[in-house]
């Protein structure tokens, strides 16, 4: 699988909830789409359903409008993604979770 690991810092959107991003092709068809979309299964079985990044933090700023049956809680903290303009992004938050994943899917040549 190909992908590049981003360490967040100031510069980055959202780099203030996650540590990491990992980036996959941009081409809207073709590897980079497929391994984005493995990549999401994979988070979601391991960590959990997890939520498009703007949406996330929609939930996170606006807790005032959504129902009383919403909590903090509903809000996945491992992870988010992003499919916006063939940007295919995974947010991570901490080395353990990237560590997981780098070793369940290595990074191919």
């Amino acid at each position: 699988m190909k992908y590049q690991i981003t360490k967040l810092d100031g510069r980055h959107s959202y780099s203030h909830h996650f540590d990491y991003m990992i980036e996959f092709s941009k081409v809207s068809f073709g590897t980079g789409v497929l391994s984005f979309d493995k990549s999401r299964r994979w988070f979601n079985e391991i960590y959990g359903w997890g939520q498009d990044i703007e949406t996330r933090s929609e939930m996170a700023t606006n807790q005032r409008s959504y129902p009383a049956d919403y909590t903090p809680d509903d809000i996945n903290k491992k992870w988010a993604y992003s499919a916006k303009y063939n940007c295919y992004r995974i947010y991570v938050a901490s080395d353990q979770e990237l560590n997981w994943f780098v070793l369940s899917h290595p990074i191919t040549t």
